[in-house]
């Protein structure tokens, strides 16, 4: 079974909108898809840089202390 890849745009993962789908080939073997896709349409582009310009403000506003708290997070997961 292929993975069907989906986006984060704003809080939710969706699928892209676009005509057609796309395959995330292997790079060493590109006869094995390893997934699919297909690209987001005008609109959720549009969200996806509306809701990552709101949080750059938030990030730039956060201490680098508290930054650090959510990159080593991160980093454990």
């Amino acid at each position: 079974m292929i993975h069907t890849l989906e986006y984060k745009v704003g809080a939710d993962w969706e699928p892209g909108q676009a005509d057609g789908d796309n395959d995330d080939l292997n790079p060493s073997d590109t006869r094995d898809v390893l997934a699919r896709y297909r690209l987001l349409n005008g609109a959720q582009v549009r969200r996806a840089m509306d809701s990552a310009v709101a949080g750059a403000a938030v990030w730039r506003a956060t201490s680098p202390i508290d930054r650090g708290v959510v990159m080593t997070r991160a980093a454990q997961r």
